[in-house]
C-alpha cells in the first residue's frame, strides 16, 4: 500500500469525503425547495424540504461518517486488515448515490426508477457486509468489551438498508420515508453510544471507562435496535415505544460507562494533563451537549409515542407528528452530529499529529450546533417561529459542518496530497 498506509485508513478517508458530499448535496437538494412550485400533494416545498434533508442526513452523512470511522477502528480491534476494501468503497458509493436519489425523490422530482434505487440500496448492504462483516467474522483476536454496541448496531443498520431496498423495489413509499428515523434511532445511536464509551473517557481526560456498566451483549443491542427500527418502519407505535424504552436504558448504561462526563478533576497526572488541553475541553462540552440532546430527544419520542398509544392526537396543543419530528431531530442532529463533529475535531487532526486549522475558533463548531438546536426547539414549540427558525437552524447546522470540514481538511486528504 502506498506510504505503508493501512487499507482501512484509505477507505476511511474516502468514505468520510463521501459523507460530506452527502451532507452538502442533501442540503442543496433540500434548500432548492425554496425555489420550486408546490409539491404533488399540494404542500409547499418549504415544508417538504426538511423531510428531504432528513433523508440525506441519516444515510448520506451520519451513516457514512460513522462507517468511515469503523473502517479504521474495526481492523485494529480485530487485528485483521480490512477485508475486501473495494467492496467497502463500492458500498459507500452506492449508499451515497441511493441517498441523493432518494432525497431528490422526496422533493417529488420523480424520474428515479424503483429498480435503480432498490439496486443501489442492496449494493450498499452487500458492499459493507462483505467488507466490515468479513473483517469482523475473520478476526484473529477476541472481541473487545464494547463490541456489542458496534456489532448490534451494524446488524440493525443492515436491516434498515435492506428494508429500504425492498421498499424501493416494491413501491412502498411510506415505509421508505420512515427509514431515516428508524436508522438513526435503532442502528446509529447504539453504535455512537458504544464509540462514546470507548473514546470519550480517554480523549477528554475524565478517567477510564466503567467497563462493567457499559459491557452489553451484541444480541441485546441488536434486539433493542431492531425493535425500535421495525416499530418505526411498520408504523406500530407500541412496538417502537417498547424499543425506545430499552434504548433509553442502554443509553443510561453507556453514559455511566463514560464517567457521566463528570466535571471534577480526577485520575493520574496524565489524565489531568489531557483535561487541560483546549481540544479536550471542547470535546467535553460537545459531548455534554450531545448527551443532553439524546436525553431530551428520547423523552420527547417516548412521551409522544405514549400519547399515541393512549389514543391522543396532540401533545401540548401541537400535533403528535411535530413532536415525533422534533424528537428525531434532537437525536439525529443533537446527539449524533454534535458528537461526530466534537470527536472528529479532536481525533482526525491527531492522525497527522497536528491541530485543527484554526485553533482559536475550535469552540465555534460547538456553539453553532448549540444555536442550531435551540432554533429547532423554538420552531417546534412556538408555531409563529416555525418558518424562519426552521431554516435558521438548518443554516447554523450547515455552517457548523462547513467549519468542521475546514478545520480538519488536512487530515482527510491522502498522504500523497500532503
Amino acid at each position: 500500500m502506498e506510504c505503508g498506509e493501512p487499507v482501512g485508513d484509505r477507505v476511511q478517508r474516502a468514505a468520510l469525503r463521501m459523507s460530506l458530499v452527502g451532507f452538502y448535496g442533501g442540503g442543496v437538494l433540500a434548500l432548492s425547495g425554496l425555489f420550486l412550485p408546490p409539491a404533488g400533494d399540494g404542500r409547499p416545498r418549504l415544508l417538504v424540504a426538511p423531510e428531504a434533508h432528513a433523508r440525506a442526513m441519516a444515510l448520506g452523512f451520519v451513516a457514512l461518517f460513522i462507517l468511515s470511522f469503523l473502517c479504521r477502528m474495526v481492523p485494529r480491534l480485530t487485528r485483521s486488515p480490512l477485508a475486501h476494501p473495494r467492496l467497502a468503497e463500492l458500498g459507500a458509493a452506492a449508499l451515497l448515490a441511493a441517498t441523493l436519489l432518494d432525497t431528490a425523490g422526496a422533493m417529488t422530482w420523480g424520474g428515479v426508477g424503483p429498480l435503480l434505487l432498490g439496486g443501489l440500496w442492496l449494493l450498499a448492504v452487500v458492499g459493507w457486509a462483505g467488507s466490515l462483516g468479513s473483517t469482523w467474522l475473520g478476526r484473529t483476536a477476541p472481541l473487545p468489551w464494547f463490541a456489542g454496541w458496534i456489532g448490534g448496531g451494524l446488524l440493525t443498520l443492515g436491516l434498515c438498508v435492506g428494508v429500504a431496498s425492498a421498499s424501493a423495489l416494491l413501491g412502498w413509499t411510506d415505509v421508505l420515508g420512515r427509514v431515516p428515523a428508524a436508522t438513526l434511532l435503532g442502528a446509529l445511536t447504539p453504535i455512537a453510544a458504544g464509540l462514546s464509551v470507548k473514546m470519550l473517557p480517554a480523549m477528554s481526560g475524565v478517567g477510564p471507562a466503567d467497563r462493567g456498566a457499559a459491557t452489553v451483549p451484541l444480541l441485546l443491542v441488536a434486539a433493542v435496535g431492531a425493535t425500535v427500527s421495525l416499530g418505526m418502519l411498520v408504523g406500530q407505535p407500541f412496538v417502537a415505544l417498547v424499543g425506545l424504552l430499552g434504548l433509553a436504558v442502554l443509553s443510561g448504561s453507556a453514559l455511566k460507562g463514560t464517567g457521566w462526563l463528570r466535571l471534577r478533576r480526577d485520575g493520574d497526572e496524565r489524565l489531568q494533563g489531557i483535561r487541560m488541553e483546549p481540544d479536550a475541553r471542547a470535546l467535553r462540552w460537545s459531548a455534554r451537549l450531545a448527551w443532553a440532546a439524546l436525553g431530551a430527544g428520547l423523552l420527547v419520542l417516548i412521551v409522544g409515542l405514549g400519547a399515541t398509544v393512549s389514543g391522543q392526537h396532540e401533545l401540548a396543543g401541537r400535533p403528535l407528528r411535530e413532536a415525533h419530528v422534533l424528537g428525531v431531530h434532537l437525536v439525529g442532529a443533537g446527539f449524533l452530529v454534535t458528537l461526530m463533529l466534537g470527536v472528529g475535531q479532536r481525533l482526525l487532526p491527531g492522525f497527522l499529529r497536528a491541530d485543527v486549522r484554526w485553533p482559536r475558533v475550535r469552540y465555534a463548531v460547538f456553539f453553532g450546533m448549540l444555536v442550531s438546536l435551540l432554533l429547532r426547539v423554538a420552531a417546534g414549540l412556538v408555531p409563529a417561529a416555525l418558518p424562519w427558525a426552521l431554516h435558521a437552524a438548518l443554516g447554523a447546522l450547515l455552517a457548523s459542518v462547513a467549519l468542521f470540514h475546514v478545520q480538519v481538511s488536512p487530515s482527510i486528504r491522502s498522504p500523497a496530497e500532503e
